[in-house]
């Protein structure tokens, strides 16, 4: 299973100097290896996307609509990820039988308001707006905030320590048979996240 470090960020020095101590400098996330990488970056996710394309439909003849269609929906959706800050994207490719299984995990940085870092129960009480079940839970990487909006749709907060951040699991998938499985798959992935100093 792949994790979440992104083959396609170059480390920088200045940016892992100007980190203060006990603040994590990364993150990692494990997902299945059915579930592909975009980096959401500009002038990277270019590259990922073309490679999953590629990957995809590979010894298909006759699709060059469908894959410049396909590009265009792929990168309008890491743009508008981007703008609101997102870092990765996880798109699922796994199948049950012939049909796609239509899953993805969206990785957010909030960061802290100008007011200063938000406490859990704040930002528990935010998601409650949102979200029809919220709950706290206790992770490897301390007490998180869950949030389900749907069978399907599931939300994860993770306090950056030291810093005043949050870091956003977002889930989505498909409801219907499938959204049990689903959900329990989305749970234990978020119980993969790890600091990485």
């Amino acid at each position: 299973m792949p994790d979440g470090r992104d083959p396609y960020r170059q480390p920088s020095t200045a940016t892992a100097a100007a980190v203060p101590p006990g603040v994590p400098r990364s993150y990692a996330v494990t997902v299945p290896d059915s579930w592909a990488l975009i980096p959401l970056q500009p002038g990277v996710r270019e590259k990922a996307i073309g490679t999953l394309i590629r990957q995809r439909f590979s010894g298909v003849p006759g699709a060059v609509n469908v894959k410049a269609a396909l590009r265009r929906h792929l990168t309008d959706l890491a743009e508008a990820a981007w703008q609101t800050g997102g870092i990765e994207f996880y798109l699922s490719l796994m199948t049950a039988g012939p049909l796609p299984v239509a899953a993805s995990l969206l990785v957010t940085l909030i960061p802290p308001p100008p007011s200063g870092p938000l406490p859990v129960a704040a930002v528990a009480a935010e998601a409650q707006k949102r979200a029809r079940s919220v709950r706290l839970i206790q992770s490897a990487t301390g007490t998180a905030v869950r949030a389900q909006t749907s069978a399907t749709d599931l939300s994860f907060y993770f306090s950056v320590p030291g810093s005043g951040a949050w870091l956003l699991l977002a889930f989505s998938g498909p409801a219907g048979p499938l959204a049990p499985a689903m959900t329990e798959l989305f749970d234990a992935i978020a119980a993969t996240l790890r600091w990485c100093e």
